[in-house]
């Protein structure tokens, strides 16, 4: 009989988000059947399967918006009680995953101390430089993290050692780079060009920039105005400032957490990124994959340094709602443009399987639940 193995996951972010979408892909990779998962959260509905038990997440009103201080530590000590009920519920934990980053995932580093368990760190943006974090990063078993983390994990880990040490860890066994993908299974349906249309997908966090994106479309006369889909996640429990959404505009649609995404973002063929400094920005990526013409800032983060002007993309200077207005005046007027763009960005696109960027993972993982059973020296050995 074959032996199943418990893979624990901590969800500290009680809204959907690019992170949890990125994990869900790395999971969906893996083809060992023997697996049970344990999601502690307050957001189940991202976190979709049938092996998946989910756990409740303690938290006491308000303290769930504490990042630093007194009541950012009491808070995780609080997740890490549900760390341990998982534990003792759901039985021994054969892989713990944390899937944001080692500041949110706080809980997990202070439960291993009682509950010991592998503990594998995903790093989906830039981390703060503290002495907490650096310690975090030292105890995992394993960290995979994108390109654009990589030096603030160094400034972090320089809290607790000198740059050259910093940097001698980072370059070790435990650290390694991760570029995301997207599954097959999953893979978007393709986009339509009857006609010209926008899609903005992201959450209302200011610093994704919708206000941007709307005072590009506001300024343009509604001739030359293209119909325009926003699809939204609202932040829940932040005290970060977020965009007011819907609002009346015309020839605007507003859709909140919709089920149909991929329905909604085939029916658009232009997409617009407004983010500034996105760590990867996997609704580009899907974006592209569907056949859209994408337009991002060139601020210098990954696609802008991936994609190219006038090839694949377009690009226009940052936080400059007018460069953006001409652009979507440029494409609305000249389709055959728009779709020799896109074509090259969706050609692109197939270099980000997922069954391919994340099989270093797989094959940890798979090593680590198969192994786990065996002993620290032999998972030491693996890592």
């Amino acid at each position: 009989m074959k032996l199943i193995k418990h893979i624990l996951i901590l969800d500290a972010i009680p809204f959907a988000g690019g992170s949890k979408v990125a994990t869900n892909h790395i999971l969906n990779t893996l083809t060992q059947t023997a697996i049970r998962y344990t999601v502690i959260t307050k957001d189940p509905k991202s976190w979709p399967g049938k092996q998946v038990h989910f756990s409740p997440l303690y938290q006491l009103p308000g303290l769930s918006e504490c990042e630093q201080g007194l009541g950012y530590f009491l808070r995780h000590f609080l997740m890490m009680l549900s760390v341990i009920r998982a534990r003792i519920k759901y039985g021994k934990i054969d892989l713990a995953i944390a899937p944001s980053g080692p500041g949110v995932d706080l809980a997990l580093y202070l439960a291993k101390f009682l509950v010991p368990y592998p503990l594998l760190q995903f790093i989906h943006g830039p981390v703060a430089p503290s002495k907490s974090i650096a310690l975090c990063l030292v105890k995992a078993m394993k960290v995979y993290y994108l390109r654009t983390a990589r030096t603030s994990i160094i400034q972090a880990l320089s809290r607790i050692m000198d740059n050259d040490r910093a940097q001698e860890h980072l370059g070790s066994h435990k650290f390694e780079e991760m570029v995301n993908g997207l599954p097959g299974r999953y893979w978007p349906s393709p986009c339509r060009y009857d006609k010209v249309k926008v899609f903005w997908a992201a959450s209302l966090l200011r610093w994704k920039g919708l206000e941007l994106l709307l005072a590009a479309i506001k300024s343009l006369p509604l001739k030359d105005r293209p119909a325009t889909d926003i699809c939204y996640i609202r932040p829940k429990d932040i005290r970060q400032t977020v965009s007011r959404a819907p609002q009346t505009i015309e020839k605007v649609s507003w859709y909140q957490s919709p089920e149909n995404l991929d329905e909604i973002r085939a029916g658009c063929n232009i997409f617009v990124s407004t983010s500034i400094k996105e760590p990867f920005g996997l609704s580009i990526l899907e974006a592209m994959a569907a056949g859209h013409c994408v337009l991002i800032p060139a601020d210098g983060a990954y696609w802008d340094q991936i994609l190219e002007h006038n090839v694949n993309c377009f690009k226009y200077p940052p936080g400059d709602s007018q460069q953006l207005a001409s652009l979507l005046r440029h494409l609305s007027r000249d389709k055959a443009l728009l779709k020799r763009i896109a074509a090259k960005g969706q050609q692109l696109a197939q270099n980000y399987r997922a069954e391919q960027q994340y099989l270093p993972i797989k094959e940890q993982i798979t090593a680590l639940t198969r192994l786990s059973a065996s002993g620290r020296n032999t998972l030491e050995k693996v890592c």
